[in-house]
């Protein structure tokens, strides 16, 4: 049964064409020794392993693997193992600590952006929702979605979501075409996408194809409190 340097020497070999008279006389070594570490019947001692480094000029990376697969054959099989789960369990507790290193901020949530006509009162601020740092933007809000309004069958913001919108985002009508934004209109407060049809009618619409557009007539009672940047969602089971 072949040797972790076993295998890394056929490897070689067979990549560079090499043979075992090749690799003998270029490390002074017997041909029947390179057979015997191919085959894993005998460990190569520290001086084949430098003659062998030096004769075909490694880099860092591949003396490394050398070293290791060196390393690796001679240490007990029980010790080994030991070793393998302890770097296991390692790789796991550091991912853990990692996950739970993520920098959060909070942000206001404001009240409910209702599936049909509702509002939503900017002035009152729920409570505060936890984001990632990295989502945040000096002046971004959050708002709960509640009804199925922008439940689609292709784009989808679920009921009970939380949409993060950006104020700083909200610029001319005709840069908003086809964005989600947090609007108001008539008193009324929506996530809408707008959207502006042929006839230039500014329309704010819903994702689920069963609600009817928002047609706006008046565009200067139209205003966008904040674009929608990113949804959150958590699913129970």
């Amino acid at each position: 049964m072949s040797t972790n340097f076993g295998k890394f020497l056929i490897e070689f070999m067979e990549k560079n064409d090499y043979k075992l008279e090749y690799v003998a006389e270029k490390t002074n070594t017997s041909f029947s020794t390179i057979g015997h570490y191919r085959t894993g019947r005998r460990l190569p001692k520290d001086d084949f392993i430098e003659k062998f480094i030096k004769a075909f000029n490694f880099n860092e990376h591949e003396k490394k693997n050398i070293y290791d697969a060196v390393l690796k054959d001679r240490t007990p099989p029980e010790i080994l193992d030991k070793l393998e789960r302890f770097e296991r369990y390692s790789k796991i507790e550091n991912a853990k600590g990692n996950a739970r290193r993520i920098d959060t901020v909070k942000v206001p949530l404001y009240g409910t952006a209702s599936a049909g006509p509702g509002y939503l009162n900017l002035d009152i601020e729920l409570k505060e929702f936890i984001i990632p740092k990295e989502d945040y933007r000096e002046g971004r809000f959050t708002v709960k979605v509640e009804g199925n309004s922008m439940t689609g069958p292709i784009k989808s913001i679920p009921c009970g979501s939380v949409a993060l919108a950006d104020p700083n985002m909200c610029t001319d009508i005709e840069e908003l075409i086809g964005k989600v934004c947090v609007f108001t209109y008539n008193d009324e407060t929506f996530i809408k996408q707008l959207t502006v049809d042929r006839q230039n009618l500014i329309h704010l619409v819903s994702f689920n194809p069963e609600e009817q557009d928002i047609i706006v007539l008046n565009p200067k009672m139209l205003k966008c409190n904040g674009r929608v940047v990113k949804t959150y969602y958590e699913q129970r089971w």
